[in-house]
């Protein structure tokens, strides 16, 4: 057995040595209750994944509900539906981080089995570490986010294309089933899925596999229109119509031409590797200028050419979305590592020497310019030097013991009461410009009469009731801190 599982490691020792930096990487002392990941953020994405999956493994429904009023969930739910077995083998708000790393594992065991396919595969086995040290790929995880997913899937499609130990009579068949996984992720996954159909069926096409592309297409408008009779198509369709911002009364469109050419210099620099947003961290997708080796050898190989193109496809298909984040393509970075690593046994040798050294030098310039972020994620997730405000917040006032049947004003996002103060009194907002997400979204009730909560909460201290105001988050917004402030001069606080 121990001689065995020594084979084991010896014959993948690559694989596992990317394994561990991933599991070095993302390790957190999640049992101290103070790591970032406790807050559910980012706000509000965070709670459309976790409040479903703890509302239904607690008896409710898979639904962003909250004092009998529910937000409509624009997200799909896969999710937050492989959320829940976690949620109910660890009852904890965070089991979400446990799920990120079991997918992140599993991205890096389908990009293994791609590279591993690879005629040149010792030649560019030291690619794949690197790929467990990306910021993105570490940093990942510790959100509550199906991003997490989307790219474990979208790895998973990249893997069963180009792999030569399955048929194309079973590819047609799991290919499409896959894809109506990552459909229902993320749809933003629908730039992804675009390419790779455009790319796949011209490849049928062009090997003359007739029957076969007749039974893919069959099988994939067979899947995705039986989910879109079943999901509703209106709803699904909101999300490409105008939408009033939370807060501003501006209209926003989520998908307008009018993006594509600001998002279409920011993506393709991040593609360069150039730093750009992920969430609220500035950090590169991928390692400086790398994809510029494939580009050198680009008419040598007509597979690092369909690489490219479905690299460029899915990056410009993201242009036309309003919001830049990396994450947005985060779904490249597995034809990104095969592309660098196919162009590798092309290049002259006379100048591989060079190529070698130029990558040297890119990849500590990377990690000099990260260190800043690796010393937090070490400070983070190893020595528990993160602060989760919100979530400490909420346990501070579950400490005052207030009484079930008194009122709570507070600023802080009412879901987290839900995870963390269960017999918690009823929660009121501070300001009228508290919303969700899109105006006039109240997790609140309709009860509460939002335009005039001064009023309001005056007439119910007349009527004796038991109010109290909390200062807890008031920062995130100025107009929050001058309600706060109103507070105080009307109440003489």
């Amino acid at each position: 057995m121990l001689k065995k599982i020594k084979q084991l490691l010896a014959n993948h020792l690559i694989f596992w040595l990317s394994l561990m930096i991933f599991l070095a990487g993302t390790f957190a002392m999640l049992g101290w209750k103070k790591h970032l990941s406790f807050n559910l953020e980012p706000y509000p994405d965070g709670l459309f994944y976790t409040v479903p999956a703890w509302s239904l493994v607690n008896g409710g429904e898979l639904s962003v509900e909250f004092a009998g009023s529910t937000i409509p969930n624009i997200v799909p739910p896969l999710y937050s539906l492989l959320l829940v077995p976690f949620y109910l083998v660890f009852p904890t708000p965070v089991a979400f981080y446990l799920l990120n790393v079991v997918l992140g594992s599993l991205t890096i065991v389908f990009l293994y089995l791609s590279f591993k396919e690879q005629q040149n595969f010792k030649q560019i086995s030291w690619l794949l570490p690197l790929f467990s040290l990306l910021p993105l790929v570490l940093w990942l995880p510790s959100l509550p986010m199906s991003d997490n997913l989307l790219i474990t899937i979208a790895t998973a499609i990249v893997w069963l294309w180009l792999t030569k130990k399955t048929s194309v009579k079973n590819k047609i068949i799991l290919l499409p089933l896959l894809q109506l996984l990552a459909f229902l992720t993320k749809y933003s996954s629908f730039g992804f899925l675009a390419a790779f159909n455009l790319i796949f069926l011209w490849q049928l096409s062009k090997n003359k596999q007739r029957e076969e592309l007749g039974k893919y297409i069959v099988i994939l408008a067979g899947l995705f229109g039986s989910f879109l009779l079943l999901a509703k198509p209106s709803y699904i369709l909101k999300v490409f119509q105008p939408q009033t911002e939370t807060k501003t009364s501006s209209e926003l469109v989520a998908f307008s031409a009018s993006y594509f050419w600001k998002n279409f210099i920011a993506y393709l620099k991040a593609v360069l590797g150039f730093a750009d947003q992920l969430v609220w961290q500035r950090v590169s997708l991928f390692f400086y200028g790398l994809l510029i080796l494939p580009l050198l050898v680009i008419k040598k190989s007509q597979e690092i050419k369909t690489l490219i193109i479905f690299i460029l496809l899915t990056t410009s298909l993201q242009v036309f979305f309003y919001s830049i984040d990396i994450r947005y393509i985060a779904t490249i970075l597995p034809l990104m590592m095969l592309a660098v690593g196919k162009s590798l046994s092309l290049i002259p040798k006379e100048q591989l020497r060079l190529s070698y050294l130029a990558i040297g030098v890119s990849l500590l310039s990377f990690i000099l310019f990260h260190q800043g972020f690796y010393r937090e994620l070490i400070a983070t997730n190893w020595l528990n030097r993160s602060r989760a405000w919100q979530y400490e917040a909420v346990t501070n006032l579950q400490e005052l013991d207030l009484e079930s049947d008194s009122y709570l004003i507070t600023a802080l996002p009412p879901y987290l009461f839900s995870f963390y103060y269960p017999n918690h009194p009823h929660i009121l907002p501070l300001s009228d410009s508290q919303e969700f997400m899109n105006e006039g979204q109240r997790p609140w009730g309709d009860s509460v009469d939002y335009k005039n909560l001064l009023n309001d909460y005056r007439s119910m201290i007349d009527d004796g009731q038991k109010l109290y105001l909390s200062n807890a988050y008031i920062t995130h917004q100025q107009s929050v801190v001058e309600d706060y402030e109103s507070y105080k001069d009307e109440f003489g606080l």
